[in-house]
């Protein structure tokens, strides 16, 4: 049987060392974002790395920023994401940033030119 890696992803280290703190199970995250039975498991041994998907509901699910889990910087701004008077706004912003970055650059480039034709008033 093949040996599974241990994930040392820094992303995944803070979403396992929060879900830990809180006393929370890896059933209980999937369950909350409605994925499949062992998701957490191929996560925590590098099977997958889907979590980076699901960042902006990971973040609410354990009462965390974006920029905690992403850059480990609790309380500082960071020059890459924008704070936000609306939290949800930049959860939204997180879901869209981590979609757009598992596009190939071809379909990224036409995203970007849909994107800024829909803010031509």
């Amino acid at each position: 049987m093949k040996e599974r890696i241990q994930n040392t992803d820094p992303i995944f280290v803070r979403i396992d060392e929060l879900m830990s703190k809180q006393g929370k199970k890896g059933k209980e995250i999937i369950d909350h974002l409605g994925l499949a039975k062992g998701t957490y498991t191929n996560w925590k041994t590098s099977f997958s790395s889907s979590y980076l998907l699901h960042l902006g509901k990971i973040c609410s699910y354990l009462h965390t920023t974006p920029n905690y889990i992403i850059y480990g910087d609790p309380e500082e701004d960071h020059p890459y994401i924008r704070r936000s008077i609306n939290p949800n706004e930049s959860l939204m912003e997180m879901d869209l940033l981590s979609v757009f970055r598992q596009l190939k650059s071809v379909r990224q480039n036409d995203l970007i030119s849909i994107a800024k034709m829909m803010t031509v008033d």
